[in-house]
């Protein structure tokens, strides 16, 4: 791993698959863009280019600007494989990449579900699901937190709070794991990562439509419901979408107490 003194900005890596593989996450090459270069413009010959900005006043500028910011065009940063396509399109959108007026459209749909009011009746459900998860690594000695605890708990919540059935938890997670870690060889299940996120994305994509208009015929009181039964017209590749967000968060979380 190159030491602060040795990088410089041409030769510094923040997206290369290889240098998170062989030296973790790049904490000195950020810490080093934010001294240095806290807008930069960031090329790598397996990615398209893109502006890297590691400053939180102007990452929160930018977020006050969405007419000029946009997420809609490209969101992701993907790894370009040799025969896949370039700047892959999503084969549906979520709610990460919308822009207004669509983003506030789709999110008042969905808030008051997770207001305190509206998630304190999930209170004993939650609180079940978390037991369980601890107990099944208590006394184990060692675990791998990431994917035995912080990333089963949120996905279990929200799978609770969409309304998917227990029985589907488990191909729920696969699925996130080959979404947001296709290159990862522990989760690639294709030929490619291409592969593995599109056959993935496409799965998640099929459960949840089957799902929507299912609820159309039979609503419940849970948010696929609340979306299906909504009245405002969707497209085809509007479906709902499982984020990695609320696993990240939680895995980052244990690391001030240890």
């Amino acid at each position: 791993m190159p030491s602060e003194q040795e990088l410089t900005l041409e030769t510094l890596n923040i997206i290369g698959p290889e240098h998170y593989a062989q030296n973790g996450y790049p904490h000195k090459e950020w810490a080093y863009l934010r001294k240095h270069k806290p807008v930069f413009w960031c090329e790598h010959p397996k990615t398209d280019p893109f502006w890297a900005i590691t400053k939180h006043a102007d990452i929160i500028q930018i977020a006050k600007q969405p007419q000029l910011f946009l997420n809609g065009p490209r969101l992701l940063i993907f790894v370009n494989e040799s025969g896949a396509e370039e700047n892959p399109t999503p084969p549906f959108r979520h709610l990460l990449d919308m822009d207004p007026p669509d983003h506030g459209e789709y999110r008042v749909i969905v808030n008051r579900q997770f207001t305190p009011r509206g998630v304190r009746p999930l209170q004993p459900e939650i609180e079940n699901i978390t037991r369980k998860v601890l107990d099944d690594v208590t006394g184990r000695g060692e675990c791998d937190f990431v994917t035995e605890v912080s990333s089963k708990i949120p996905l279990a919540v929200i799978a609770e709070l969409l309304g998917v059935p227990h029985q589907d938890w488990d191909q729920l997670f696969q699925w996130t794991n080959e979404t947001i870690g296709s290159g990862d060889p522990e989760f690639q299940q294709g030929t490619s990562a291409q592969e593995t996120m599109d056959r993935a994305r496409l799965g998640l994509f099929q459960y949840f439509s089957d799902m929507v208009v299912a609820r159309m015929k039979h609503p419940t009181n849970d948010i696929t419901s609340i979306v299906a039964n909504t009245g405002r017209r969707t497209h085809s590749s509007e479906s709902i979408d499982v984020s990695p967000q609320p696993r990240q968060a939680s895995g980052a979380g244990p690391w001030p107490t240890l």
